[in-house]
């Protein structure tokens, strides 16, 4: 499963592609970090669904939306990309 990163106008600006290890940095600094991801920038992913003639539809909307709003573009967006050697 991939999670994808939103701007305010729900604009896909990046991949989720880790989340830091909570509990082992805990462990080593005695506090538990929160929200903590790194991403990949849409601009590279696309370019490597391209590279590979995979077909991308990227919306440019410049609107912001509400909370509600950009979790109802979120739920309805399902993006599969499975890499063969």
């Amino acid at each position: 499963m991939v999670d994808l990163i939103y701007d305010e106008n729900g604009n896909i600006v990046g991949v989720m592609d880790a989340q830091l290890n909570k509990l082992k940095v805990a462990k080593a600094l005695g506090s538990l970090p929160e929200n903590v991801n790194f991403g990949i920038k849409a601009s590279t992913v696309r370019q490597f669904m391209t590279s590979a003639g995979l077909p991308t539809k990227w919306s440019n909307w410049s609107e912001r939306r509400s909370t509600k709003e950009l979790a109802q573009i979120a739920k309805n967006q399902i993006v599969m990309v499975v890499c063969n050697p």
